[in-house]
């Protein structure tokens, strides 16, 4: 699909994860926000860099629900998107040199540290 064009991601620049849930396990309001869903509602999340204006996001929607309409016959009031907007050095960094990599955030539970790590952490915990 062209979805992709219309939230002005390149082609071959995204990462998809598709997750199935059992009956019970989605749990989506059939009226929320007003609109009137089916057992059929589906929801999709996108993690991506902040910056697209309104427009773009619009066109993203627009262009995501009229595939899924043509292709698998779903309503439009039947999905749900959630955009979840990042700070670019948030989500993935590319060195200069070398595969792409998750940038480093602080440990949680000793800040002190660069990145948390179970097994080092452990053992500090334990007074290691």
């Amino acid at each position: 699909m062209g979805e992709h064009v219309a939230i002005k991601v390149p082609a071959g620049k995204t990462v998809q994860i598709f997750t199935e849930h059992p009956p019970g396990n989605l749990v989506i309001d059939r009226t929320y926000l007003g609109i009137d869903r089916s057992a059929d509602a589906i929801v999709v999340q996108v993690t991506l860099n902040e910056g697209r204006d309104t427009d773009a996001k619009r066109s993203f929607y627009r262009t995501l629900a009229e595939g899924l309409r043509e292709r698998v016959g779903l309503r439009l009031e039947d999905l749900v998107v959630n955009l979840v907007e990042v700070k670019r050095e948030k989500l993935v960094v590319r060195p200069r040199r070398g595969p792409a990599r998750l940038t480093q955030t602080p440990c949680a539970c000793h800040p002190s540290r660069e990145r948390h790590d179970d097994t080092v952490c452990a053992d500090l915990d334990r007074g290691g």
